[in-house]
C-alpha cells in the first residue's frame, strides 16, 4: 500500500537518473585539479561556512575523495543509483583527461 501522505525528502529532479551529471563534473574537476596540483593533494572545502552552524570546514585527502563524496550524495539523496554515479565519475573523469591533454596558448 502506498502511503497518500508520503513526501519525499528532496524533489525529484526532472532529468534522467542515468548517468548522473553531478557525478560526471565531479569526475571532471577531480581529474583536471589532480593533474594541476596533484592526485593526493589534499585541501579543505571553506565554500559553506559563511552558512552559519553546521555548516563547519570539511578536509579532503584528495579531489577523487571529494569527487567520491559528491558521486554519493546523489545516492543518499534518491536521485541516481550506484551505477549511475560510478559511471558519471568514470566519464568525468575520461573529459578531465581529455581537458587536462589540451595545450594552451600563451
Amino acid at each position: 500500500m502506498l502511503d497518500p501522505t508520503w513526501q519525499p525528502l528532496l524533489a525529484t529532479p526532472p532529468f534522467p537518473e542515468f548517468v548522473s551529471g553531478h557525478s560526471a563534473q565531479s569526475g571532471a574537476a577531480a581529474q583536471v585539479l589532480g593533474d594541476l596540483f596533484g592526485p593526493q593533494t589534499a585541501f579543505i572545502d571553506n565554500t559553506h561556512q559563511a552558512r552559519g552552524a553546521g555548516y563547519e570546514p570539511r578536509s579532503f585527502a584528495s579531489f577523487a575523495a571529494f569527487a567520491d563524496e559528491a558521486a554519493s550524495s546523489r545516492l543518499y539523496g534518491g536521485i541516481h543509483f550506484r551505477s549511475g554515479n560510478e559511471v558519471g565519475l568514470s566519464e568525468g573523469q575520461k573529459v578531465g583527461r581529455n581537458v587536462s591533454a589540451l595545450r594552451f596558448r600563451r
